[in-house]
């Protein structure tokens, strides 16, 4: 079974953003920081609310929350919307609200 330890390195590999996504020219790096900026709330606001919790080895509960699906053997599967490095941990929060 995975935990939530391993939903943490998932989460971080699909929150890695490519430079190819953004063009070029100063729109492209305002954008580039932007982005940046809301990957970095996001993942804050998980730490700073569930700081311990989020490193721990408790096993991950099947189920739907909103993106983000844990299967029933404890994978977790993540649909971007639009773009998943700057929406990923908004769903692990929720998946952690609702399982607290």
């Amino acid at each position: 079974m995975k935990t939530i330890s391993d939903l943490r390195s998932y989460v971080r590999s699909q929150a890695r953003r490519d430079w190819r996504d953004y063009g070029h020219g100063p729109e492209a790096q305002r954008l580039w920081r932007q982005d940046g900026n809301e990957m970095r709330r996001q993942r804050d606001a998980v730490h700073r609310r569930y700081p311990a919790r989020i490193q721990s080895e408790e096993p991950l509960v099947p189920g739907t929350y909103g993106r983000l699906r844990i299967l029933d053997d404890g994978t977790p599967y993540y649909v971007a919307g639009q773009y998943a490095p700057t929406e990923i941990w908004f769903w692990v929060l929720e998946y952690l609200n609702r399982t607290n």
